[in-house]
């Protein structure tokens, strides 16, 4: 699924390290979750870890143009968190998978590849993979041990600019037609990508949940990130119910 990636020595690699992250942390939450079924995913490996990936082109397709979406933010220095969002059939927010990354550097353009001082990159890229290797581990543990999402789910990819950031134009998601992958084995899938204007008005809705499941906080040079799950009042409302 991914790559060799450069040495963690200039802001860039930072982000391409991150970005290929939190590709492998959406494939590993949509096969935890079974938002499609499991029959459509296979096993990859990334830092030295067996890692889903799904198999349906239009789903990578919309993952890829979600991670190119958040791109330029992320360089601006623009972005809070950056958070993977699962709605109900009734479209009210369930569960949040969130990246804080307000911690990352902030550096002009032309910086982006302007090494750090000081920094073995070779060395902190070994330790950053390890860190991220059991941030992945402790997602997939996590995010199968919560209770079963109903069927029809829909999810998003969302982030939250910081306070003194210019707001994105327009809606930084694509908006294909909704996807529903057919079931073509064992398991039931739940999940469509959400169309652009279907999202507007709920990603903002239980921020902060009722329920919050660390997963591990990362610190390794300039490569600071958090990452938890919260489970919104809705989830357990239709559980009452």
């Amino acid at each position: 699924m991914s790559n060799k990636l450069p040495p963690l020595s200039t802001p860039h690699s930072l982000h391409t390290h991150l970005l290929n992250f939190l590709t492998l942390s959406i494939h590993t939450i949509l096969h935890s979750r079974s938002l499609y079924p499991r029959s459509t995913f296979l096993l990859t490996r990334a830092y030295n870890f067996p890692i889903p990936q799904s198999r349906h082109p239009s789903v990578c397709a919309y993952i890829s143009s979600c991670i190119s979406a958040i791109t330029p933010y992320l360089q601006k220095g623009s972005i809070s968190d950056i958070s993977l969002v699962v709605f109900s059939p009734s479209n009210e927010c369930l569960e949040r998978y969130v990246f804080d990354v307000s911690r990352f550097p902030v550096v002009p353009k032309e910086e982006l590849f302007t090494e750090f001082e000081g920094t073995s990159g070779e060395l902190r890229t070994v330790d950053v993979e390890e860190e991220l290797r059991a941030v992945l581990r402790r997602l997939s543990y996590s995010a199968g041990k919560l209770e079963e999402l109903p069927e029809e789910c829909t999810w998003s990819v969302v982030m939250e600019m910081k306070e003194d950031a210019d707001a994105p134009i327009g809606h930084f998601e694509p908006s294909p037609a909704e996807l529903q992958v057919p079931d073509t084995g064992k398991g039931k899938g739940k999940g469509k990508e959400v169309d652009t204007g279907a999202s507007r008005g709920r990603v903002g809705r239980d921020r902060g949940g009722v329920k919050s499941t660390a997963i591990r906080a990362v610190e390794v040079g300039e490569f600071v990130m958090e990452a938890w799950i919260e489970e919104a009042k809705a989830k357990f409302d239709s559980q009452d119910e």
